[in-house]
């Protein structure tokens, strides 16, 4: 037997064995890879999300600071309304008496 071969050309059990070992070997190595990769993917897709989620704080706390402004110029125009109603009043109360 030469090479694994026997003396008709067919494989021996021997290399037929030694075949199937680096098979399984190769497998189990493609194996761990792909694993391997997983955790890889998996690390970048939580790395993916916290960077959106920080992007979505950024606009929610851009959102908070504008309503807030907006708010404060309600509430100084709703100041402005009620100074210029009770400044009107008096004016016509004033009107009414001198008339």
């Amino acid at each position: 037997m030469c090479g694994g071969m026997d003396t008709r050309g067919g494989v021996t059990s021997h290399s037929l064995q030694s075949l199937l070992c680096n098979m399984s070997e190769y497998i189990c190595n493609v194996s761990e890879y792909v694993e391997k990769l997983q955790r890889c993917l998996e690390v970048h897709r939580v790395w993916h999300m916290r960077f959106k989620l920080r992007e979505q704080d950024s606009l929610i706390d851009q959102l908070k600071d504008q309503t807030v402004a907006l708010m404060q110029e309600l509430k100084g125009s709703t100041t402005e309304v009620h100074q210029f109603y009770d400044d009107f009043s008096l004016h016509m109360n004033d009107s009414i008496k001198s008339v």
